[in-house]
């Protein structure tokens, strides 16, 4: 259904309610919603930062999901063109997460 959006959802029971924009409705089984296929890079706070991007808008990130901006990391759409989706989001989170712990623990120890 190109070019029409979901209103809501609401609960038919077994089944889900999905009211469609400039009207109707239809019941499903379920609904799968998928976000984040443009990575967002273009918000003014992101911008202000300065973070290098790819030709396709994409944050520049090493292996440790850190960008171009020392200890600011990028989980995420926004950092995967390749595969895009909730698995390799929390996957790229949990690498970034890792990353942050070890240099705090580093910093830790640094400081006492």
């Amino acid at each position: 259904m190109p070019g029409r959006t979901i209103e809501a959802l609401d609960d038919a029971g077994s089944r889900v309610s999905v009211r469609l924009n400039g009207g109707g409705e239809i019941e499903a089984d379920h609904v799968v919603l998928l976000f984040g296929y443009r990575p967002n890079t273009n918000e003014t706070w992101l911008a202000e930062l300065g973070l290098a991007t790819d030709a396709r808008g994409y944050l520049v990130i090493d292996g440790n999901m850190e960008t171009s901006c020392r200890g600011a990391f990028a989980a995420g759409d926004v950092a995967n063109p390749a595969h895009p989706c909730i698995a390799t989001a929390l996957a790229s989170g949990a690498i970034a997460a890792r990353q942050i712990a070890k240099r705090l623990a580093c910093n830790d120890a640094a400081t006492r």
